[in-house]
């Protein structure tokens, strides 16, 4: 379950990287997210499955010369990141999104005269 999250914020850190944009799933219906604070959200999102595994990696390394079990270390400290990486994007959208201005109505400039 915990892979499943970090793999929809590697997808959505991605894509917010390259177009400026931030999904409309993560910031939420009516609302949008653009522009550079946008890319360093993205960065941080994609950021996470990387630095999890890489710490995890580290964790065993270290129970490895320590002889214990780091399943309950890495588990935790797989969570914490997730938990703190979701807190710190859900807080820093809610300042950056704008409200999502619906499309305005065509409005001609031609009379409504019949032509004779």
């Amino acid at each position: 379950m915990i892979l499943i999250l970090e793999l929809a914020f590697l997808v959505a850190g991605v894509y917010a990287l390259f177009t400026a944009k931030m999904p409309a799933w993560i910031v939420g219906k009516g609302y949008k997210a653009e522009g550079s604070p946008v890319r360093l959200l993205g960065a941080l999102m994609a950021a996470l499955l990387p630095g999890v595994f890489c710490g995890s990696f580290g964790i065993g390394i270290i129970a490895g010369m320590s002889n214990f079990d780091p399943t309950l270390l890495v588990i935790v400290f797989e969570i914490g990141a997730v938990i703190a990486v979701a807190v710190i994007v859900t807080v820093a959208l809610r300042r950056i999104r704008q409200p999502d201005s619906p499309a305005q109505p065509f409005v001609s400039s031609i009379s409504d005269k019949k032509l004779e």
